[in-house]
């Protein structure tokens, strides 16, 4: 998958993601859960550019000097500082010298860089190299290249919707707040009664876009025909009967503002 945005300068944006299954992945199950969701729902390897800026993310690869021959890594580009033998290299920013490695001496790994451990997480250190991005570059044209400015207003929302450019950036209650509500548990992922057709799996590429990064137990609506979405406890994202009860506290409207 790929895409490239045209910022209304000089510098072209472009996004690529190579989507790789889980189990290509060994000891899987050890690593961080944001890792694990960004694998399972988002892609696999990923490559960010922006004039000079960069981001890359790879299937994660031990760390060997030896083999990267100095500091050079043949996806990553330039790694920076040093790593243990048993660090896995995931993700580089070479513009920023910031180089994101596991840590396998702990279950689950933890994220570390090149000057020892990190409090940043791996989906925050993506999520950083994408602020480097103009602002609101994700929602300035559509898949089809139409300026979201020339989308009338009454049908923007929708759009952005079914574009999956809408994610959620407030806050919800931590898991010692509010665990993951058991109903969750019971329900399978893929319900028998979930709704099939194009306009399901719209729906469900919206919820998907909305839902992203956040915890297991957050819900959504659609705003085309009230069908609700919920993150599984596994972290997927799945249709739910609208007769399940779930905290309102875990709710996210289909848009900000709501």
């Amino acid at each position: 998958m790929g895409k490239r945005f045209c910022a209304g300068s000089q510098n072209e944006v472009s996004l690529q993601v190579v989507k790789f299954n889980p189990d290509d992945i060994p000891n899987f199950e050890n690593y961080p859960y944001d890792y694990q969701y960004f694998i399972s729902v988002i892609g696999g390897e990923l490559s960010l550019g922006f004039g000079y800026a960069m981001l890359w993310v790879i299937k994660p690869e031990l760390y060997n000097v030896e083999i990267l021959e100095g500091d050079y890594h043949e996806d990553l580009g330039m790694v920076n500082g040093d790593f243990t033998k048993n660090s896995l290299l995931v993700a580089n920013h070479p513009s920023d010298s910031d180089t994101l490695a596991f840590n396998q001496s702990t279950i689950p790994y933890t994220t570390i860089n090149g000057w020892g451990e990190t409090d940043e997480s791996f989906l925050d250190f993506v999520e950083r190299q994408f602020y480097s991005l103009p602002e609101n570059l994700s929602c300035n044209v559509t898949s089809n290249g139409v300026p979201f400015s020339d989308v009338p207003e009454h049908a923007r929302s929708r759009v952005e919707w079914i574009e999956g450019c809408h994610s959620f950036d407030g806050q919800l209650p931590s898991f010692d707040e509010l665990p993951i509500p058991p109903i969750l548990y019971q329900l399978p992922v893929l319900h028998p009664d979930r709704p099939r057709g194009s306009r399901a799996m719209i729906c469900a590429h919206g919820a998907k876009g909305r839902l992203v990064g956040l915890r297991p137990g957050a819900w959504t609506v659609t705003p085309f025909n009230n069908w609700h979405y919920a993150i599984f406890p596994d972290g997927d994202v799945g249709w739910i009967p609208n007769d399940i009860d779930l905290p309102e506290a875990l709710f996210v409207p289909h848009r900000d503002g709501i």
